[in-house]
């Protein structure tokens, strides 16, 4: 943008979810309970994560969660026996939060934690919901979103609260041979250590399984972590750089540079009035870059000072540019605008939902009364109920189904 303006993505995170708070967490679909769970949101409101003895961490995106709310008993018995022993039963509803996520709007998960008092649930109920909230975070630009990844692969550390190697080897893994990004690490200093896990002792029903799967005489696998105080984002982006040139962002560097090492002032100008900017704008309200405008870019993001004093650009510092908020490909002050809604409906188009009880596939999927809860908070504002009369033990009840393709079934009411 020729005009100046300071994009801030950033939610200010509540000091309750920083500190973080231990809590019971459970599924409904298992009969698994993890006890005394670690709970935290990082600074920067990217991730939820939670951290359990002698386990991995789990981290979940909250782009992908939908929302907190409050929950019922749990419907499995062992599972409600069990909370019943770790606190006051009168309170256990409004102890538990009902976290729903996912991807999209098909794939509906969901979890429980359950606090240890109703005032801890409520400010973790309250928090997660007021940081959900930021939708500035969707529209954050590459340099931004490199961070985020950054965070969480520091935030996901192995039991032992390493960064697993394998989990960066991981992530440039698209085309990349494990080989050649481990040599990356090792010349940045980053190669972490070796460790050998202990063989933990197992009961005598794990060893007869495991002789049957014949899996005695394997040797202990040799597992390489790093230390996350090491792995700093300036190293990170080193690394990506290095597996990941810009070879497409080099070339075009070359071509505005006549090949040279730097782009001047004039050149900048040329390139970004000429081909960045739109011809469409209105040139009141969106002026042309200037030389002061530039002189303001160069400042911005090139780091040696002759250059900034003779106002030239490096390629490192254009790639910066590219790659930051004032390259957006939309005007980032005007995404949480609202449009104006007085006008007759005809005027407007209709968010829709076409099986709307699905979750899934068409043939064969699962009905779900949540997912209406979902797309109505989402803004759908046209659901589909396609009734039918309940057949069998359903029989009299108007049910919601897809007739004659195999779905699971909910009742109307």
């Amino acid at each position: 943008m020729a005009k100046e303006y300071q994009f801030n993505w950033r939610t200010k995170v509540p000091e309750a979810l920083l500190k973080g708070a231990y809590f019971d967490r459970y599924e409904d679909e298992s009969t698994c309970l993890e006890l005394n769970c670690l709970f935290k949101v990082d600074d920067l409101g990217f991730y939820f994560y939670y951290l359990c003895e002698g386990r991995d961490a789990q981290v979940l995106d909250l782009v992908h969660v939908w929302e907190a709310r409050p929950a019922g008993l749990p419907k499995d018995g062992r599972v409600l026996f069990e909370l019943e022993q770790r606190g006051q039963r009168e309170t256990l509803e409004e102890r538990t939060i009902w976290i729903t996520y996912g991807q999209d709007l098909v794939i509906v998960s969901s979890f429980y934690i359950v606090a240890q008092d109703v005032e801890i649930a409520r400010a973790w109920r309250n928090g997660i919901n007021e940081v959900l909230k930021n939708t500035r975070v969707g529209h954050v630009c590459p340099t931004t979103c490199l961070m985020k990844h950054w965070r969480y692969l520091c935030l996901s550390v192995n039991d032992r609260r390493k960064i697993p190697i394998k989990a960066i080897t991981k992530t440039f893994g698209g085309g990349k041979p494990e080989k050649m990004v481990q040599k990356c690490l090792s010349d940045l200093g980053l190669a972490g250590d070796k460790f050998i896990a202990p063989v933990k002792q197992r009961g005598i029903g794990r060893k007869i399984e495991a002789i049957y799967k014949c899996s005695t005489g394997r040797k202990r696998k040799e597992r390489e972590e790093l230390d996350p105080e090491l792995f700093t984002f300036e190293k990170f982006l080193r690394l990506y750089h290095k597996i990941c040139p810009r070879t497409d962002v080099q070339e075009l560097f070359v071509k505005l540079s006549g090949q040279k090492e730097y782009l001047t002032k004039e050149r900048l100008i040329n390139f970004l009035n000429e081909e960045q900017r739109d011809p469409r704008l209105n040139e009141i309200l969106f002026p042309f870059f200037d030389s002061n405008r530039v002189q303001q870019l160069i400042a911005k993001y090139e780091t040696d000072e002759n250059y900034i004093a003779n106002g030239k650009m490096s390629g490192d510092a254009f790639l910066r540019f590219l790659m930051s908020d004032e390259n957006a490909p939309v005007f980032l002050d005007r995404i949480e605008q609202y449009q104006d809604m007085d006008q007759p409906l005809c005027h407007y188009y209709i968010n829709s939902s076409h099986n709307t009880y699905l979750i899934g596939r068409q043939y064969g999927g699962r009905s779900s009364t949540e997912i209406y809860r979902q797309v109505l908070l989402s803004g759908c504002r046209c659901i589909e109920l396609d009734c039918w009369d309940g057949t069998g033990e359903n029989k009299g009840e108007p049910i919601i189904t897809h007739g004659k393709a195999m779905c699971t079934d909910v009742f109307f009411k």
